[in-house]
């Protein structure tokens, strides 16, 4: 999910809104190991989108209580681009009983579509 919309971003495949949930790129690179394709490097990542204006398309929302993608990892993406991460208190991994209220997600998808116009 978030990741791959990292990705996508990061390569110029995608440069629109996006509200990504807790991405676990860095997670995923950690785990596999470094990829062969420096693109997908998570330093080349945070340094593309860095790089352009079109960061204030995405927003990165992550649970403070997030058992599977440490919090760390979306605020140091963050500080290394300049994206807001907006953290939720209690928040699990799939912010089941945090955030996705239909009216808060819609909220959130139409903060991030201003931005972008």
């Amino acid at each position: 999910g978030g990741g791959v919309g990292l990705l996508a971003f990061a390569t110029e495949v995608w440069q629109g809104p996006m509200v990504l949930l807790a991405p676990a790129l860095k997670t995923a690179i950690t785990k596999t190991g470094r990829p062969t394709r420096e693109q997908f490097q998570w330093d080349s990542v945070c340094t593309a989108i860095a790089s352009t204006t079109a960061k204030r398309n995405i927003l990165v929302v992550h649970g403070d209580a997030d058992e599977v993608v440490p919090l760390e990892d979306s605020l140091e993406f963050g500080r290394r681009t300049g994206v807001e991460v907006m953290t939720i208190p209690g928040g699990d991994h799939r912010l089941n009983s945090s955030l996705l209220d239909t009216d808060e997600i819609v909220r959130l998808i139409d903060l991030v579509m201003q931005r972008s116009s």
